[in-house]
């Protein structure tokens, strides 16, 4: 950030510096850059910061080498397209037409740029920068209402953005603005605000800005000895920074304070000590300052001869910096002390030379009169200008509304009709599906059923037939043994044969039992599910865990058959393919849900390979799933055993 733009007339009595901020003035490393290094960039965004930051250290003492690379950088921006970069310009050209006294051009400058920031071009950064600028134009031009007013605005962007650095310079030069319109309420206020900012940035040259701000507010409000606290904590910042602006300041502040308080001796000392630092540094300013405020300590104190003659060397210099408001004040302190020493010759013609510079002044004042309502003039002429450019974009763009809504609409009709003869196509070629998915649905049942009456009966006649024959001959094989001498290995052959005749009944029943479990007609889904585990469990094949979640009620005969077959045909696949030795069986049957999970810990399958899962079994599982309007989703991999999961709709 730089503050090289001030008015000496408005610097003199308090510190006001008006800051012109570039758009990249906070950046932590500038880019560093020499002509011929320059020419060598090509064309791009970096190339344009270059030239701005390149030509803002011939501001000073070569403004011409400037404004050519400042135009450089601009030219370069608007052949690349790069809007953020033209806009930036401003923030640096402004600098060197404020110093040629040029404030209407910079103005419109600033106000273009705001122009294309408020647009949605570049950072909210930039737009409260654009802000400041364009009010620190209206402060030089006069209209401080204007000034204070983008000052505001300019403070509630950067409190959104939370920049301490920029709401401190907003709220700092609200209270120079506030100091010129004799505010002192309000210049107190913002200055505290901005001293608060940074306290809490712990910067001290910002401190310092702004505590001589509010000093000067708390010495207009006869508040001195806050304002000669304040003072001198500036004075210890100058000294600690080594900055002897800042000690200078607080000097004058003091000799200001104490000639307000009637104490000239104190006032002349503080004066004194101005003047030494000022003539040491080599600032004609702050010399001027320290020569009028002895030449008035000198004439509280009754000595108006060496009064006189500082107050004669502050003209001298005032006349040199062309300081007419400073100049008019001195001329008319001497003339009241030639008076005052009864030369009234001299006293006259120091009253006409105060008129003179009266009158220049008030040339001045027209002159800035006519470039204030030159800008106001041209700031309504733009607003009227943008006016007619946003009413006739508002007409063609309501225009193009109409257009794009007949064609939208015409392209609504376009493809509901579409839509309309698709949605009859898909319901037409949708019903021939349910169609056939019902067909094959209803062949489906029937084949269950049919399978399912077909394995009833033959359970039946195998249990009760040959079941019955079985028993029969068994009953007749043992009353033989009773009544016939056998040898002893004719008897143990007897024996081994009823002992197979046992076998045989047992795997008869055992088959008749899978084909139509007794438990599952009597006792219900979960029982006959637990019955088939534990039998499973009692050969040694299989470790087995059943879990049964929620009430086992009875559900409808040819849906427990199905789930039951679907358990019987998942663990008779594990027992032949998976070689697993732990297996968890869990029916959750909570309605409207049965959920059937099936887990093992054997070889597993790849489900990327299409034809892993395309046997019999799981196809059967996944044939009577669909039967009962279910969902089965099974997850497996090789190596990491096989998790099955089913959900069926059941009702209550």
């Amino acid at each position: 950030m730089k503050c090289q733009c001030f008015m000496l007339q408005g610097f003199l009595g308090y510190a006001l510096l008006i800051c012109c901020l570039p758009f990249f003035g906070l950046m932590a490393q500038p880019i560093k850059q020499n002509s011929s290094a320059l020419t060598s960039l090509r064309d791009d965004s970096l190339k344009v910061i270059a030239c701005y930051q390149y030509g803002e250290q011939f501001e000073m003492n070569q403004p011409d080498s400037a404004r050519f690379y400042y135009q450089m950088g601009k030219n370069i921006a608007r052949k690349i397209k790069y809007t953020r970069g033209e806009a930036i310009y401003a923030g640096y050209a402004i600098v060197l037409l404020n110093n040629e006294g040029k404030y209407s051009e910079a103005l419109k400058l600033t106000q273009e740029a705001l122009q294309i920031f408020e647009s949605g071009v570049g950072t909210q950064r930039d737009l409260a920068v654009g802000l400041i600028n364009i009010a620190n134009e209206w402060q030089y031009l006069g209209d401080l209402e204007a000034a204070s007013r983008y000052y505001l605005k300019a403070a509630e962007v950067v409190a959104k953005i939370k920049d301490p650095k920029l709401q401190r310079i907003c709220y700092n030069n609200l209270a120079s603005l506030y100091i010129e319109l004799k505010a002192y309420g309000k210049t107190i206020t913002y200055a505290s605000m901005a001293l608060s900012i940074a306290e809490k940035m712990k910067d001290d040259y910002a401190r310092a800005s702004s505590m001589i701000n509010l000093a000067t507010g708390k010495t207009e409000e006869k508040q001195y000895s806050e304002s000669l606290i304040l003072y001198d904590t500036v004075q210890n910042i100058g000294k600690r920074l080594n900055d002897p602006i800042l000690e200078m300041d607080a000097l004058n502040g003091k000799g200001e304070v104490y000639a307000r308080k009637k104490n000239g001796d104190s006032a002349l000392y503080f004066f004194k000590k101005l003047l030494e630092s000022s003539l040491k540094n080599k600032f004609s300013p702050y010399i001027m300052l320290a020569r009028s405020g002895l030449g008035n300590a000198y004439w509280q104190l009754g000595r108006l001869q060496e009064g006189l003659q500082q107050l004669l060397q502050a003209i001298t210099l005032a006349d040199s910096m062309g300081a007419l408001l400073e100049k008019k004040n001195y001329l008319l302190t001497v003339a009241d002390m030639q008076e005052a020493l009864g030369d009234t010759g001299l006293a006259l013609a120091y009253r006409k030379a105060y008129e003179k510079t009266a009158d220049s002044l008030l040339s001045q004042s027209r002159q800035r009169d006519i470039l204030l309502a030159e800008a106001r003039y041209q700031s309504t002429q733009r607003k009227q200008q943008l006016t007619v450019q946003e009413a006739l974009l508002k007409k063609r763009w309501w225009q193009l509304i109409l257009l794009l809504s007949a064609l939208i609409g015409i392209l609504i009709i376009g493809w509901l009709t579409y839509r309309n003869i698709t949605q009859k196509r898909l319901l037409q070629k949708q019903e021939i599906e349910d169609l056939e998915k019902e067909k094959m649905l209803l062949a489906s049942q029937s084949i269950l059923r049919g399978q399912e009456a077909e394995r009833s009966r033959f359970a039946r006649d195998l249990h009760d037939g040959l079941g019955g024959m079985l028993s029969g001959i068994k009953l007749s094989l043992s009353a033989m043994k009773g009544n016939m001498i056998l040898t002893e290995n004719y008897a143990q052959l007897f024996a081994s044969t009823l002992d197979k005749l046992d076998e045989t009944m047992g795997e008869m029943r055992r088959v008749a039992h899978s084909m139509m479990p007794e438990a599952l007609i009597r006792l219900g889904l979960g029982e006959a599910i637990q019955d088939f585990c534990s039998g499973i469990q009692a050969t040694g094949k299989l470790n087995i865990s059943f879990q049964l979640v929620g009430n086992s009620q009875r559900l409808p005969a040819d849906t427990e058959i199905v789930i039951y077959r679907i358990v019987q045909e998942l663990l008779n696949n594990i027992m032949k393919h998976a070689e697993a030795t732990q297996v968890l069986v869990q029916i959750s049957m909570l309605p409207p849900l049965l959920s059937l999970t099936v887990e093992d810990n054997g070889l597993g399958f790849d489900q990327t390979n299409p034809a892993s899962d395309a046997g019999a079994g799981l196809s059967n599982v996944r044939s009577r799933v669909e039967y009962l309007k279910g969902k089965i989703d099974i997850q497996s991999s090789e190596g990491m055993g096989t998790s099955v999961f089913i959900e069926i709709p059941v009702e209550r």
